[in-house]
């Protein structure tokens, strides 16, 4: 059998909440946005991608191993964005400042996967929360107001990593924690 699974760093519920509050008054609810519940906001450092079950206990190994090699570290959310296609925003989040540590671990997930045979990543690791996924109902003179959004810095010490199991249904992706891994 085969899990859809990535790595993310765990974000504090106060850090959640208040970045919450910052996106809400950006965009006050107008009832035609689905923002990302809390419970799945997170940074991902690795899409694994669909994974047969055989490997897990690879993986789960493999990032014991890395997490108890890294200690805890300190990450800033200073600003919203918006990926774009075609011109038009299609996700909207909420961006760290490119901390050392966070690229080193990335780097370091993402090196360790590789050699498991995992894809490595052709794009530049850029750090954030997905906030919303752009589905074509929303208000776009709000939506706007995320780019290049500033504000003062959200600032919290990172000390867990997790694999996470998603699976994707109609109304949305569900998100399992498959295992925790606290950060030295």
């Amino acid at each position: 059998m085969k899990n859809r699974l990535f790595i993310a760093l765990e974000i504090p519920d106060t850090v959640k909440d208040a970045i919450i509050k910052l996106r809400d008054f950006v965009y006050p609810n107008d009832g035609k946005v689905r923002w990302e519940s809390s419970d799945k906001l997170h940074i991902t450092l690795k899409f694994l991608g669909n994974v047969q079950d055989i490997l897990i206990p690879k993986i789960i190994e493999e990032i014991y191993r890395i997490s108890d090699d890294a200690g805890a570290f300190r990450v800033c959310f200073n600003r919203f964005g918006m990926f774009e296609r075609n011109g038009k925003p299609s996700v909207i989040w909420a961006g760290t400042r490119p901390e050392g540590e966070l690229m080193k671990l990335q780097f370091k997930i993402d090196d360790s996967m590789s050699k498991m045979g995992f894809s490595k990543e052709s794009k530049k690791f850029k750090s954030h929360l997905t906030l919303l996924r752009v589905k074509g109902g929303e208000n776009y003179n709000y939506l706007i107001k995320f780019k290049n959004y500033k504000y003062d810095d959200i600032i919290f010490s990172a000390d867990e990593i997790s694999l996470i199991k998603s699976v994707l249904k109609p109304a949305g992706s569900e998100y399992t924690k498959i295992s925790g891994f606290n950060l030295n």
